[in-house]
């Protein structure tokens, strides 16, 4: 049930004088979160991961850069691919902005 009035003040049949303020309680209905499933972002650049995200219907959230063996690639995102989120959800990264060097 939504859009239904659930209750009223002053009561139904009461009289009053014109221009009266009547309040009324209205059933709304609930708000439910779509569910997106989270994309694949690592290995991509931090460009087409911003892309991706965005067309998923999820947000950029927090980035953090590392040094890593692919320069200016994803290298972990926080939630993980496959899984389940509301749409708007912040993902995080965390990106490799310098080469790595050999052990």
């Amino acid at each position: 049930r939504h859009n239904v009035v659930a209750s009223q003040l002053p009561a139904a049949n009461t009289r009053v004088p014109g221009g009266t303020q009547v309040s009324l309680t209205v059933y709304a209905r609930p708000v439910v979160s779509r569910m997106v499933t989270v994309p694949n972002l690592v290995a991509k650049t931090l460009g087409q991961a911003e892309a991706i995200i965005r067309k998923a219907d999820l947000v950029v959230g927090q980035i953090t850069e590392t040094t890593g063996w692919q320069q200016n690639r994803v290298m972990a995102q926080s939630p993980t691919a496959g899984s389940r989120a509301a749409a708007g959800t912040l993902v995080d990264l965390t990106v490799s902005r310098r080469q790595g060097q050999p052990a």
